[in-house]
């Protein structure tokens, strides 16, 4: 991979460091080579240990590039260290043109040590770190990591899904990358937009994984508007995404053409628009629910009804007999001094 110069900075990332190497023993190294400014190995924010790569200034440009021509792929204590220029102003790799993973449902334990040990069998491995909570200092619960190849990049995403770290299995998938969309960068918004009507808000997927999930899906398109309706078919192959609008729609197919969802790259196009007929017989479907202008909301008022509810009600029907009973013929033949005189 051809590596990129830098501008200004003559400072170079070294990667696949050894816990075994001290900041002493990185700069006596890359000192042999021309005047080291500073060097230093970045540990993790919360246990302190090396995270497993750092960084070494030169004064001048041209002991960088004779580091970079004789130093990449030394043997440090059985790791062969991987080096490129740093970027100019974050002081580390630039990783913009690297291949990003997105690493969900990490347990809280989880450190940016951690993640990087978990994926440093592949060789290309440039970043690896953990999402923090500046607030309460703790994990968001995920992360990326990057690769320089592509290769390494698919194959973590195939034997990594699932794997136990921490105390949890991990979710792996493409992080949201313009470097992964270079399939789709061709495409037009104006083309695609009046490929179909305006109307039209569904988008077909296809090339679907038997076991490719509904959240899956939804990570992927959810960042390109509002999903109202998801539809799976993935025994068949694909799925149905229906937007807000026809705009949102339009960026799914052009942004979301060429991602990936497990270890398939997905097609995206238009989804068959509805007819006039379905349309309408949708609308009538919807009115239906409502009742007419004018209509009764309710059942209208029945005072027969009414008065069989009263007499049928057992507390009405005591409070009567109370009223009654004591002016009954039998209850006055027995209670004689109770008849009302005339």
């Amino acid at each position: 991979m051809q590596q990129q110069k830098p501008i200004q900075v003559p400072s170079i990332y070294v990667g696949n460091l050894s816990r075994q190497v001290t900041l002493p023993l990185l700069y006596e190294i890359f000192s042999g080579v021309g005047e080291v400014t500073n060097a230093k190995i970045i540990t993790d924010k919360l246990t302190g240990e090396s995270q497993g790569y750092g960084f070494v200034d030169y004064r001048h440009t041209y002991s960088a590039e004779q580091a970079l021509s004789t130093l990449n792929g030394r043997n440090l204590y059985g790791s062969e260290i991987k080096l490129n220029w740093a970027a100019v102003a974050t002081g580390k790799e630039d990783t913009s043109t690297h291949y990003h993973l997105f690493v969900g449902d990490l347990s809280a334990d989880v450190t940016d040590s951690m993640l990087w040990d978990a994926f440093k069998a592949f060789e290309s491995l440039s970043e690896a770190r953990v999402m923090m909570d500046p607030a309460h200092n703790r994990s968001r619960g995920y992360g990326f990591v990057a690769f320089r190849d592509r290769a390494d990049a698919e194959l973590a995403l195939s034997t990594m899904q699932g794997v136990w770290l921490g105390s949890r299995s991990i979710r792996v998938n493409w992080a949201n990358q313009k470097t992964l969309q270079k399939t789709a960068s061709h495409l037009d918004f104006d083309n695609i937009s009046s490929q179909t009507s305006d109307t039209n808000t569904t988008v077909y997927v296809g090339n679907l994984a038997p076991e490719t999930m509904e959240h899956s899906v939804r990570l992927i398109f959810e960042k390109f508007g509002v999903i109202e309706e998801i539809r799976m078919q993935v025994d068949k192959g694909y799925a149905f995404v229906r937007y807000a609008d026809h705009n949102m729609a339009t960026r799914a197919i052009i942004h979301g053409n060429g991602e990936m969802i497990g270890v398939r790259t997905i097609r995206c196009s238009w989804g068959k628009e509805k007819s006039a007929e379905q349309q309408q017989e949708q609308q009538q479907q919807q009115n239906s629910a409502y009742p007419a202008v004018g209509a009764y909301p309710y059942p209208m008022y029945n005072p027969y009804m009414s008065m069989t509810l009263i007499f049928f009600c057992p507390s009405f029907v005591l409070l009567l007999s109370s009223i009654i009973l004591p002016f009954s013929p039998s209850f006055l033949l027995h209670y004689p001094s109770l008849s009302p005189s005339l």
